[in-house]
């Protein structure tokens, strides 16, 4: 089965007859209703990527005790795919690597749209 990213599903959705939010727009500006004009405008919005590696709950006394060279251990074990997040939302597991020099991202797997895979 062939997986489909979200952007390509919003696609194939604006593309359909009938589904494009951005009509009146594209109508107000006197552009051509398109689902390329309308996707167009919706990938420049940016969008907020995070890497959430573990997490862990500490006592705000033990924060307050915090100091450089501190160890405070997290929740997860070493080797735990690291989850992927869009504007908070979990969207894919993926394991760190280096990317010229810099930290960057290998997918290890994308999550469907269904709350189950979740």
């Amino acid at each position: 089965m062939e997986h489909t990213s979200p952007v390509d599903d919003l696609e194939q959705l604006l593309a359909e007859e009938g589904n494009n939010p951005f009509a009146d727009l594209d109508q107000e500006l006197n552009l051509q209703p398109s689902a390329n004009s309308a996707m167009n405008r919706l990938r420049d919005i940016p969008v907020t990527l995070t890497l959430e590696v573990a997490s862990s709950q500490i006592s705000l006394g033990e924060l307050m005790q915090v100091t450089t060279g501190s160890l405070i251990a997290l929740d997860e074990e070493l080797g735990t795919p690291l989850q992927v997040k869009v504007n908070g939302q979990l969207i894919a597991y993926a394991e760190a690597v280096a990317v010229d020099g810099r930290f960057g991202l290998k997918i290890t797997k994308l999550l469907d749209d269904s709350p189950k895979s979740r």
